[in-house]
């Protein structure tokens, strides 16, 4: 995951800026991050990484409103189990797992009963 940094550098001469047509000073924006492998990698699209990219080049050109969160795609997965692995599955949620916690209890409420008395 790169670092990103975003800010508005500035100095106490007050060098830092571009001049606009009025004459005024606009202050210059800059945008940090650790590499440029995350506008180019397979996650592109996975961990918003293009969200990061074309925000920071708006919030760079000074387009705050066109700064956005685009919704996230879902994709529909799939997984496939053998028979034998569905049926150990279903032995395990329905049976072992709910006689353990059923054993458990009994053993929590016999040891607390066994040491009131």
């Amino acid at each position: 995951m790169p670092i990103a940094v975003a800010g508005t550098p500035s100095s106490a001469s007050g060098g830092a800026g571009t001049d606009t047509a009025a004459g005024e000073k606009k202050p210059g924006r800059l945008v940090v991050f650790g590499d440029s492998d995350f506008a180019t990698n397979q996650y592109l699209d996975d961990l918003r990484n293009r969200d990061l990219f074309v925000n920071s080049v708006n919030w760079l050109a000074g387009e705050v409103e066109s700064i956005t969160l685009r919704p996230n795609v879902s994709r529909a997965s799939s997984f496939e189990m053998s028979q034998d692995q569905f049926r150990f599955l279903q032995f395990l949620s329905l049976l072992v797992v709910p006689e353990a916690i059923a054993v458990v209890g009994v053993l929590v409420w016999w040891s607390r009963r066994k040491a009131q008395g």
